[in-house]
């Protein structure tokens, strides 16, 4: 039972691991986007 406990939070870890890298991924991706948007419109504007 303790073997099966383990193996599963270390399931559970992993699973909350690879979303918070995708979360990561996914708010630098949306920084980068907004940062190239506000480029274009600043050399819109100007």
């Amino acid at each position: 039972m303790n073997f099966l406990n383990i193996a599963g939070n270390r399931g559970k870890t992993t699973v909350l691991e690879e979303i918070i890298k995708a979360v990561i991924i996914l708010k630098t991706a949306f920084i980068i986007v907004l940062f190239f948007m506000l480029l274009c419109f600043g050399l819109f504007i100007l």
